[in-house]
């Protein structure tokens, strides 16, 4: 990551900082940025700053993770752009992000890859999902399933909520982040986490969209989720450092071979190989519909169609890509 001049981080981050002023009136909203200020000192924080530069890599281990897999499944590929919530696995997945950075900074050392299986494998993000700030008195979390991410993506996005939401995240903890040099993926987590919070309050609240305080709170949990102390809530995970301070890294890393990485996750290439190649395909399709329709009826005035059957056509287009590129994914990763 490239380190801005101090000078110039020092003047944004009061001019960011000020920003938020229009806001204040949402409660807890100064709380939080005073909060997202903090962590320009937190011991925690400035470890994990030092040591992680990338995100965790629990995408490694996507299929074999009932919360993620079932997300993926339900999310899909173009959920980023598709859906109301903009929510995608990687959101579930930076949850488990934070609690890995929380436990190696109260370790003070990178995680072995033992204590992160326990990490990926424990209840809690299920917890975190239905509970948010409540949730260590939950008790009963089978309803985050399939059909808790189908309502998921469908949560909107109120106007404000989503403006607030990116002033805070291309803002303030932008800069309070290039400040201690943090790495995009220990940064993005933070902000992919809470915005995975705010879209799990406004559903477990019955309420189909999500408002400012829902930014606020989710913000503010997201931090200080991160700065408990978590390992008493993972079963079996170490309470004492019991592994040198140079653990080897190696020994961190995933014993996965090749055959079993290209089976659960097909590689960046292959991706782009079926992106294309349904898109490809998808156009050639409707070139051939076009030129068969004009066939038949001859000269033809498109714009004596409403807008609403082009928005239609467009959709149905979108998702029979969508649908051919997911079985091309899963061709190739077999």
């Amino acid at each position: 990551m490239v380190k801005l001049n101090p000078e110039f981080i020092k003047e944004e981050l009061f001019k960011k900082y000020h920003e938020l002023d229009s806001y204040l009136e949402i409660e807890n909203l100064d709380v939080l940025r005073r909060e997202l200020c903090s962590f320009r000192k937190n011991d925690k924080f400035i470890f994990v700053s030092k040591k992680f530069n990338e995100r965790n890599n629990i995408y490694r281990f996507r299929n074999k993770i009932k919360i993620c897999s079932d997300a993926d499944d339900i999310f899909g590929t173009f959920s980023l752009v598709t859906s109301n919530s903009k929510l995608d696995v990687i959101h579930v997945e930076a949850i488990f992000g934070i609690i890995e950075y929380s436990c190696a900074a109260e370790l003070q050392r990178k995680l072995s890859m033992d204590e992160k299986e326990k990490i990926y494998y424990c209840d809690l993000v299920y917890k975190l999902s239905c509970g948010q700030e409540n949730f260590l008195q939950v008790t009963d979390y089978d309803f985050v399933n399939k059909n808790f991410f189908k309502k998921l993506k469908d949560i909107r996005w109120g106007n404000n909520a989503k403006d607030l939401h990116k002033k805070i995240t291309n803002g303030l903890w932008l800069f309070i982040c290039s400040d201690l040099d943090t790495g995009p993926g220990v940064g993005n987590s933070f902000s992919a986490s809470s915005k995975y919070f705010a879209c799990c309050r406004a559903l477990t609240h019955n309420r189909s969209e999500i408002s400012v305080e829902d930014v606020v709170q989710s913000w503010l949990f997201t931090l200080k989720l991160f700065s408990m102390d978590l390992r008493p809530l993972i079963k079996d995970f170490p309470l004492e450092n019991n592994l040198p301070q140079s653990i080897d890294e190696k020994n961190t890393e995933p014993q996965i071979n090749e055959g079993d990485v290209h089976k659960n996750n097909p590689s960046l290439i292959r991706k782009v190989f079926a992106a294309v190649v349904s898109v490809v395909l998808m156009v050639l399709i409707l070139l051939a519909i076009s030129i068969v329709f004009l066939l038949i009826v001859g000269d033809f005035d498109y714009h004596v169609l409403p807008r609403s059957a082009g928005l239609l056509c467009l959709a149905i287009w979108v998702a029979l890509t969508k649908k051919f590129y997911d079985y091309l994914i899963q061709k190739l990763s077999k």
